[in-house]
């Protein structure tokens, strides 16, 4: 609307100066003069209101290109501008700067996104991170408590310089996301119908976090916590459940030790079944046509160098709400064909221990 009041007063100030021209000696009197002056003034003041009114479309962490109703609906994280993607930030997240590595058949066009509150490892053609590093200590602790939780999630600057928008997973992406189990196989089905089958069968996928928004600093860190290259597809049973289970106990591992404790979130994909079977990965296909993978099960390798011990708690992306496995560094390598924890050497104690202090975390941390 304001779109049009430009264009018309620009319209209106073309077809006036023209007439107004036509007329040489009015061209030169005082009242063509002031008419000019006010039609500037009215032509700048219109303009000022209409970036005003879109200001929330052309912000940089816009809702998904959507604009946002009211002022009061902006990110409410954003007071403090993201740090964005640099690389002195790649190691701030690792034990010594060493990143995870993933198999070389995952593949080369891979994005390393090195944030403030966490490093990850972008997988263009599954659109998920394959890996997400994150460093939690008592001062991270202390400085991530509170705060409120976005409305939102947003798609990642970085992802869409790179990409292109396109390309770029956008939060309405992740809209209806509901899969049956049909014979062994996760089926996508229209959420419209889902109502009508089976609930047993009906897998709901949340935007599940990979690095927790409550793990990151209030301001910037936890505000770039909700691009959606932090999130997969993870049922809500996993994700409010067992999952929130162990984030939790991750933290508070940091404040019954008090000491820093090196966690890796990897979204498991179990590759050898899928060679076996000559299949592909569950999915989602977004509108522009974009495949999101959906994980066979959630990983989170911890190491807590002070204790010099790893391990790594597994869940199954499915409609457990307690389900877990506490397995070994080696197990999850072989599962996921990613190794958190690059630096451990091969014959370390640490690859192959399941740590008696990783207890279950649906009771709390003791």
């Amino acid at each position: 609307m304001k779109c049009n009041k430009v264009n018309s007063l620009f319209s209106f100030g073309l077809a006036g100066v023209t007439l107004l021209l036509t007329n040489n000696a009015f061209a030169q009197s005082d009242l063509f003069n002031s008419t000019l002056k006010v039609l500037e003034k009215e032509t700048i003041k219109a303009i000022k209101q209409y970036d005003a009114d879109n200001q929330y479309y052309n912000q940089p962490y816009a809702n998904d290109g959507k604009r946002l109703e009211e002022p009061s609906k902006q990110p409410v994280n954003s007071q403090s501008k993201p740090r964005g993607n640099k690389k002195e930030f790649c190691g701030i997240n690792t034990y010594n700067g060493v990143l995870p590595a993933a198999n070389k058949g995952y593949g080369d066009d891979n994005l390393t996104l090195c944030y403030h509150g966490y490093t990850a490892l972008y997988k263009n053609d599954y659109h998920i991170s394959l890996w997400v590093a994150e460093k939690l200590s008592p001062e991270r602790e202390a400085l991530s408590q509170g705060g409120e939780r976005e409305e939102t999630f947003y798609p990642d600057p970085t992802v869409k310089r790179v990409y292109g928008l396109d390309k770029t997973i956008k939060t309405t992406d992740y809209t209806g996301m509901r899969k049956q189990l049909v014979n062994g196989e996760l089926v996508t089905i229209n959420a419209r119908y889902a109502k009508d089958l089976d609930q047993n069968t009906i897998y709901q996928y949340d935007r599940g976090h990979l690095s927790p928004s409550r793990n990151n600093e209030l301001g910037g860190d936890r505000f770039e916590s909700f691009y959606t290259s932090n999130i997969v597809p993870q049922t809500a049973e996993n994700n409010r459940n067992i999952w929130k289970n162990i984030e939790t106990f991750s933290r508070c591992l940091v404040t019954k030790y008090n000491t820093d404790v090196y966690t890796v979130t990897i979204p498991a994909i179990d590759i050898k079944k899928y060679q076996q079977t000559q299949t592909q990965p569950a999915s989602f296909v977004t509108k522009e046509g974009n495949t999101i993978i959906v994980p066979d099960k959630m990983a989170k390798a911890i190491y807590i160098p002070k204790l010099n011990i790893a391990g790594v708690y597994l869940t199954n992306n499915d409609k457990s709400k307690t389900y877990y496995e506490v397995v070994t560094l080696d197990d999850l390598r072989k599962y996921a064909f990613i190794d958190p924890f690059p630096f451990l050497d091969k014959e370390s104690p640490l690859r192959t221990m399941k740590p008696s202090q990783f207890t279950n975390p649906n009771r709390g941390c003791r």
